[in-house]
């Protein structure tokens, strides 16, 4: 179902006024055209755009709080002075600032939070000649896909349509093209950004060469980003992908878990044709689904994932076929308007002990129970990806063979027993999956349901806190958690590039407006 503007929001606490005079208020909603909404002063239009607005939805009712005020920005200018009066007025109030673009994001529409909404911010330019598009942050992937469609052109892109552009981007961005093409940041050539002065700047590899370097996996660091643009690729009108769904019986033609993710590696991430590609699907209690994908020939494909069928047994369902990359693999969509929880870890390499854990994690016995939906996804990378050293891009694991994306969501409205109960078993699933796979992992994506604080001010060890999504309803998305007194944060996002990161930190933020994220601390 879709979000509507009948959320029962009322289980949270009202957020407090929005800072400095009405003078102010008023020359901030004059310079968006009155698009400044706010709880206290438009309650009606506030709840209906804190939703959705523009066809972009808020997908996740467990992170949808109660901002003080959402700036709806629809161009450059409005963002950069949304961005001054976060800057004059809210950070010297403790009011941090939300971005929110595609509103995937757990930390797009937080609790007490200034809102910069990019969802009036959308456009594709394609430029067929010397390939590439100009994607404004509010657009989604299948905006993207859409436009790239018509001319055989492709770059890498996430493997839900309804994701934001923007929040893939800056994080590294996965896909099914990046085994072929490389990440979504390796196909990044300009970005025109809004940064903490409230100053509009282009960087690319000529202009503020280092911002560019630090947005290319960075994530919301260093400001708002208003237009991407990334460069595109030939691709077959047709290629050969679908889908082969497996019963996990383990006997005969019907192995277990554990040899059919072993063939999925095999045949993805550990192959030395990067045209060969997928998506993993494990849910609790339930079959295997391979989303297979040949970036290339549908004759070539063909032969390819023959080879492959002959070692994953019998197939309840194979669906395998020449189809269209942009309106056949890329149209997943799954609904919005639940209850999500979503983590996951970067393992570097296939052994038989990391795929007995997977399959270990979604039998029926270590499932959450009733009324959840908890299952796992395996993305494969390698090639193109790998090819890449781990400073070339500000995004540094670039050795990891597998990102594994741990997906809880629950029936219930928030606040209500049932729905904090159901949360509790599906949020203590994820973590328990996260324990499991801790032996193989050796770090983490940005930006999911838990995000750190990363470095520490001064050069000294100080406690930084992790904000990991849990808690009562009335404080989640905030400042509480568990105390982590450890120096880059409790999760590995930035590696060895935490330092440099750091630097270009203290130059275009330097007292870290931009905080909802993996924050990165100025030194």
């Amino acid at each position: 179902m879709g979000i509507t503007s009948s959320v029962p929001v009322d289980t949270i606490p009202d957020p407090s006024p929005l800072p400095g005079s009405k003078e102010e208020h008023d020359e901030l909603r004059k310079a968006l055209d009155g698009r400044l909404h706010t709880f206290h002063h438009d309650r009606e239009t506030y709840d209906k755009i804190r939703a959705g607005s523009n066809g972009t939805e808020t997908w996740n009712i467990d992170g949808m709080g109660k901002p003080i005020a959402i700036a709806a920005c629809q161009s450059a200018e409005d963002v950069s002075a949304a961005v001054t009066f976060c800057r004059e007025q809210c950070q010297p109030n403790s009011i941090r600032v939300c971005v929110a673009g595609g509103r995937h994001s757990h930390q797009c529409m937080i609790n007490n939070s200034f809102v910069i909404d990019l969802s009036g911010l959308k456009g594709i330019t394609i430029n067929e000649e010397e390939k590439y598009a100009d994607v404004m942050g509010g657009s989604l992937q299948g905006d993207l896909d859409t436009a790239t469609e018509p001319y055989h052109l492709a770059t890498t892109a996430g493997h839900v349509s309804s994701t934001g552009c923007g929040g893939l981007i800056i994080q590294g961005g996965h896909g099914y093209l990046e085994r072929k093409f490389g990440m979504v940041v390796d196909n990044l050539l300009q970005v025109e950004i809004v940064v903490a002065n409230g100053s509009i700047v282009i960087a690319d590899e000529k202009q503020n060469p280092d911002l560019f370097w630090a947005i290319r996996g960075g994530g919301g660091n260093f400001g708002v980003v208003i237009r991407f643009r990334l460069r595109l690729h030939p691709i077959p009108e047709k290629i050969y992908a679908g889908q082969r769904i497996h019963v996990p019986l383990g006997m005969g033609w019907f192995p277990d878990r554990a040899p059919l993710i072993k063939a999925f590696s095999k045949t993805t991430a550990d192959s030395s044709d990067d045209n060969g590609t997928g998506l993993l699907v494990l849910p609790c209690g339930g079959p295997v689904v391979e989303n297979l994908v040949y970036v290339g020939p549908v004759e070539e494909g063909q032969r390819y994932f023959a080879k492959h069928k002959k070692e994953v047994g019998y197939p309840l369902v194979d669906n395998m076929k020449g189809q269209s990359y942009h309106f056949g693999v890329q149209r997943f969509a799954p609904a919005g308007g639940g209850n999500f929880y979503i983590t996951g870890v970067l393992v570097p390499r296939m052994s038989d002990e990391f795929a007995e854990a997977l399959g270990d994690c979604v039998t029926s016995a270590n499932g959450p129970g009733k009324k959840t939906n908890c299952l796992l996804f395996l993305v494969p990378m390698g090639g193109a990806v790998s090819r890449k050293g781990p400073e070339d891009t500000a995004y540094p694991h670039r050795t990891t063979l597998f990102w594994v994306i741990i997906s809880g969501d629950w029936i219930g409205d928030p606040g209500t027993p049932e729905y904090e109960e159901r949360r509790k078993r599906t949020v203590a699933w994820c973590g328990m999956v996260q324990e499991k796979l801790k032996p193989f992992a050796t770090g983490h994506y940005g930006v999911l349901a838990e995000v750190d604080t990363h470095g520490s001010k001064g050069g000294e060890e100080e406690e930084e806190t992790k904000r990991d999504g849990d808690g009562d309803i009335s404080d989640r998305d905030t400042d509480t958690g568990v105390l982590a007194p450890m120096r880059g944060g409790t999760r590995n996002v930035y590696g060895p590039n935490l330092p440099r990161l750091q630097g270009i930190k203290k130059k275009y933020d330097p007292t870290n407006i931009f905080t909802i994220n993996d924050n990165i601390l100025p030194k």
